[in-house]
């Protein structure tokens, strides 16, 4: 079996595909469970993370998302502690007798895992669980939502033909919203004139005689106006979806997979669950065959969300809004109910300002900034480094753990300083700052280090601090933007007093230093190169300017005019982070290098880029700018 599965997880590893190496490494190890080999590459493409259910005692079943055909695969029983799993989006099923078996897609962006069972029976047919508790979708304030239930799929023309048949446009009681068009109120039968199919019929656009077409029962509805919508909800005794629980719902987090299998750039809708694009909470096609209407209006406009069979990828999280009356045949319907009560309150209030627009906002000036520059100065006191170990077992060379003082008062920030096996000093050095997930993961693993070996293996030595709020050193989630502010000026503190530590040593080369942040590291690239010369040229990956507004202090848009060094941004097309056209294009076109010196890299993947190409880029990058490495 390892001589098997062994080659068939490495090849897969090799090319980015971790979940689809996970089954062949656990299978092996279920026979091998003791092989050093084996649990060596599990550790490396893992992260440890706990899996929860409510009740406990669930079996825990997983297949690859992208492998939606494949066996599921048994992996444990609910609650799972300290489970090794790798990044990325999976599949889960999780079954417990005499409770209805939940299927939901998810992935490593937390500590942890959970998912809710409900007893047989007091499911609402045809729906799915949705989990409250805060949440907050683009620059908005916070809010509380209350557990709900949101419909499986797409309501249907079958569904929707019972509405008609049931008298559903004559039967004033389904219609409790005032009919507004071009700004001017429209009187019941007006409205109703509006409301015909292709022959007159009352019905959506796309039907003729008052039917859907032949063979189309299963698939979505489409051709409806809001109006439409929301009588069909008050028909079925549900609602349509605030904008909140709609994202809530849709939950796309920093895994695109859901695009793969999902109905965009298409000839047509397709029957609804037909494509395997599986949501956070059991959903199917959230992402693309109809747009869905929802509750909030902006302006005289009506929020539709997710993007359609006839729109780009990009559409499923791009935010919508268009006339309540329109009844384009990309128009569906997608229903919600609370658990006691109808979602009345300020939740469906107008949403005016979804997303912030970096077209219309301006940099501080340079007074100002010179203002917000103090946050980050610091007192020149003493390092006091000391080499606390060295790792022998590191195989690219050798591993240093230092410590030396914070510019806070009683913190010492440990670093690692990986030295390159057969180069001799002084050492080119790429600072490493890494992804959100160090908020999570309480200590540097193997899977960590993975995002910087390649640049080890170039010959270059790469320093890691642990900052405030990282690894061993995690603090709770900022409870708010002040407090995320004061933890990012600390971090970029901590990581300019590892610039002074590296010109303490003489086997540095102090004028061939880079940096290297990915994610939430290359956020904080961007408020450090705008103020340190001392780097020579910087990489960005998965990074791009916030979609929710910042404290001045940490607002990047005030950073990126003030950088200058050279900077190589790598992102992903599909990325539902930072969108391609209104959060990374913004970032490249604001950054301050000069333009032959700043390059932008779109691969055709979601949040995190694949290897490989980032690897070659990366180099090819720093060999330019810091030059090549003499061996």
């Amino acid at each position: 079996m390892k001589d098997v599965a062994l080659p068939h997880a490495i090849r897969l590893i090799d090319e980015s595909n971790a979940p689809a190496a996970f089954p062949y490494l656990h299978e092996a190890l279920r026979i091998l469970p003791a092989d050093p080999a084996l649990n060596r590459i599990l550790r490396e493409i893992s992260h440890p993370f706990s899996i929860q259910t409510t009740p406990s005692g669930a079996d825990i079943y997983v297949k690859p998302y992208t492998a939606p055909d494949a066996q599921w695969l048994f992996i444990g029983r609910s609650p799972l502690e300290k489970a090794l799993i790798p990044l990325g989006c999976f599949r889960w099923r999780i079954v417990k007798p005499g409770f209805r078996t939940v299927e939901a897609a998810g992935g490593f962006q937390g500590d942890r895992l959970e998912f809710t069972l409900h007893s047989e029976g007091t499911v609402p047919p045809g729906m799915v669980h949705v989990r409250g508790g805060q949440f907050q979708w683009r620059n908005l304030n916070p809010v509380h939502l209350d557990d709900f239930w949101i419909d499986k799929y797409e309501v249907t023309n079958r569904q929707f033909k019972e509405f008609v048949d049931r008298g559903g446009y004559s039967n004033r009681q389904y219609w409790r919203e005032r009919f507004l068009k071009d700004g001017r109120v429209l009187s019941w039968e007006q409205a109703m004139a509006e409301f015909r199919d292709a022959t007159g019929r009352p019905g959506p656009s796309t039907w003729e005689v008052g039917d859907y077409r032949l063979g189309q029962d299963g698939h979505p509805v489409s051709g409806v106006s809001w109006d439409e919508a929301a009588a069909y909800a008050e028909f079925a005794r549900k609602q349509l979806p605030t904008v909140y629980h709609w994202y809530r719902a849709a939950s796309p987090g920093i895994y695109s997979d859901v695009l793969l299998f999902s109905n965009f750039d298409s000839a047509g809708p397709v029957r609804v669950g037909s494509r395997p694009g599986l949501g956070s909470f059991g959903t199917y096609d959230m992402a693309g065959n109809v747009k869905e209407w929802c509750l909030n209006a902006r302006g005289g406009l009506r929020y539709n969300l997710g993007g359609a069979w006839d729109e780009g990828r990009s559409f499923y999280v791009t935010p919508g809004a268009i006339p309540p009356f329109d009844r384009s045949p990309a128009n569906g319907i997608r229903c919600m109910k609370g658990p006691d009560r109808p979602v009345m309150n300020a939740l469906a209030e107008p949403i005016d300002k979804p997303a912030r627009d970096y077209q219309r906002e301006e940099p501080v000036s340079d007074g100002i900034f010179r203002i917000l520059l103090d946050r980050f100065s610091y007192d020149q006191t003493e390092l006091r480094p000391v080499r606390e170990w060295t790792d022998p077992s590191y195989a690219l060379g050798s591993a240093e753990k230092i410590t030396f003082d914070s510019s806070y008062a009683s913190q010492r920030v440990p670093a690692w300083l990986y030295i390159p096996k057969g180069i001799k000093p002084p050492w080119q050095t790429i600072i490493y700052v890494p992804p959100r997930s160090s908020r999570y993961v309480n200590r540097i693993d193997e899977f960590e280090l993975k995002f910087l070996e390649f640049l080890v293996k170039s010959g270059r030595a790469v320093l890691f601090p642990i900052c405030h709020g990282m690894y061993e050193r995690r603090v709770p989630d900022p409870a708010g933007p002040n407090a995320e502010r004061d933890l990012a000026v600390q971090q970029v503190r901590e990581i300019r007093r590892s610039l002074d530590y590296l010109h303490t040593r003489s086997d540095i080369a102090h004028d061939r230093i880079g940096f290297y942040g990915v994610s939430d590291g290359a956020r904080l690239g961007v408020i450090l190169l705008a103020q340190e010369r001392r780097i020579r040229a910087g990489v960005l990956v998965a990074g791009g300017l916030s979609p929710e507004p910042k404290p001045p202090e940490i607002d990047e848009i005030n950073f990126a005019p003030r950088v200058r060094a050279p900077v190589l941004m790598l992102n992903g097309q599909y990325d539902l982070f930072y969108l391609a056209e209104t959060d990374q294009l913004p970032l490249f076109r604001l950054l301050g290098t000069p333009r032959r010196d700043k390059r932008y890299v779109l691969f055709d993947i979601g949040h995190v880029p694949m290897q490989q190409h980032e690897m070659k880029e990366t180099l090819d990058w720093f060999d330019r700018y810091l030059g090549p490495v003499s061996r």
